[in-house]
Parts: C-alpha cells; structure tokens; sequence
C-alpha cells in the first residue's frame, strides 16, 4: 500500500488511455484537474478519515489477532491505512498542480526538480505547524472524559461523562491538555 504514491508519481494506475493519448495536452489538463477535484481528493480525504479512525482504535485497543496462538499486534499495520491515504493525498496535490499547468500552459511539466521541491516544502509544513493531536499514555487509576462525535461529553443525567481507566491506555489528546489534579482528584 505505501507504494501507490509513487505509482500515481510514475503513471502506473490503470487509466483508460484509448481517447486520453490523442488528447492535446491542455485538454489532458483540464480532464485530469476535473477528475481529481471531483472524484480523486473527495475519495482520498474518506479513506484518509476512516483510515485514521480504524487505526485509531486498533492502538487504543491494543488489537491482536486471534487467528494465531501467539496473538502477535495488528495495530501497527493498521497504521499503515492512513499513512498511505496522507502520502496519495500529498502525492494528488503534485499531480493536481501539474495537470493545472498543462490545462493553463498546453504542455506537461518537465521541471520535476522544482515540483519536488514543493512537495517537500508542503511536506515540511504539515509536519512542523502539525496536527493538534498527539498521543499519551493514559496511566491506570485516571479519570477520562468521553467526547463522542456530535454528543457534549455528558450523561443523560446531565454530568459530564467520565470513565475510571481499568489498565493504561494510549489516547490522543489535544497538545494544549495537560494531565494533572483537580481538587476532586485526578482528571
């Protein structure tokens, strides 16, 4: 899976080149900037979300397989989901901007140099200005407030919905928390 980046790169994926090839390459452009806006990115960002999402609870989880007696972890190659959906959209990104030059200028970017280059610095600013979120380990002992999407973290009777860790777990947390001690205890 952590290939299909560099096959989008190298043209590898299938694509239905009987009218394609005898195209101009200006009306190449503007076919490939329509596809990847409408069908490519809006396809990418689902597996991307769902990916994270599926990954997300196989390491909080810990999962293991039960197909093996040895119960060997799955979770770091459930990982492997979302990565690949953050290096095809990166990858979507350079392949959008060259399909807007070729649809704008006529002709294919040969300057990969410079596009490489780009990326990395898109690359670069997505790692450093990064995403809010980074993951704790959450001792045993500690109270967890529950935040499901759409609800307000609250229990039908009104009190914040709050669970007792049985064991340590891994959970993403905003940067800007902090664990420490409130005066009903530890939160």
């Amino acid at each position: 899976m952590l290939g299909a980046a560099y096959t989008l790169l190298k043209k590898g994926h299938i694509r239905t080149d009987f009218f394609y090839n005898n195209w101009s390459p200006q009306r190449q452009g503007k076919t490939d900037t329509i596809m990847y806006v409408l069908f490519y990115f809006p396809g990418i960002l689902f597996f991307l979300i769902a990916g994270w999402d599926y990954a997300a609870h196989s390491w909080t989880t810990f999962e293991r397989t039960s197909l093996s007696p040895w119960r060997p972890i799955i979770y770091p190659f459930k990982t492997v989901i979302p990565v690949t959906a953050f290096l095809l959209l990166v990858q979507g990104v350079s392949e959008l901007i060259k399909s807007i030059h070729a649809w704008k200028r006529g002709e294919w970017v040969l300057n990969l140099e410079l596009l490489g280059i780009l990326m990395l610095l898109i690359l670069l600013a997505v790692i450093f200005v990064g995403f809010p979120i980074s993951f704790h380990p959450v001792p045993r002992g500690h109270r967890l407030r529950v935040h499901r999407p759409g609800g307000d973290g609250l229990r039908p009777d009104g009190h914040p919905d709050v669970r007792m860790m049985q064991e340590e777990v891994l959970a993403a947390v905003p940067c800007s928390s902090s664990w420490g001690t409130s005066s009903r205890g530890r939160t």
